[in-house]
């Protein structure tokens, strides 16, 4: 028998992640979300395989591109190189 229950899955949760901040933006300080530390979202300053920060969704690149950049989750200076559990690719 079907369960009735709706299943979230990880990308729904990561989109829900992604919107939140955008959104705050568009709203200014309306809404205040928080980042999470890099120790709590498993932040490396190394790749994952072929993930890596500068393919994610939520990461903004700094000055100069192959410098440190920021994220929209993540506090503090963020490697492009990086990787973290929230990683969302960018949409090709």
């Amino acid at each position: 028998m079907k369960s009735n229950r709706s299943t979230v899955t990880r990308r729904t949760a990561l989109s829900g992640l992604i919107v939140l901040p955008a959104f705050a933006r568009l709203c200014g300080s309306a809404i205040a979300y928080s980042k999470e530390t890099k120790e709590k979202l498993g932040y490396q300053s190394f790749p994952h395989g072929d993930e890596r920060c500068l393919h994610c969704r939520v990461f903004h690149p700094g000055k100069p591109p192959t410098g440190p950049g920021t994220c929209d989750l993540v506090q503090g200076a963020i490697s492009p190189n990086g990787w973290c559990r929230v990683f969302v690719a960018k949409s090709k």
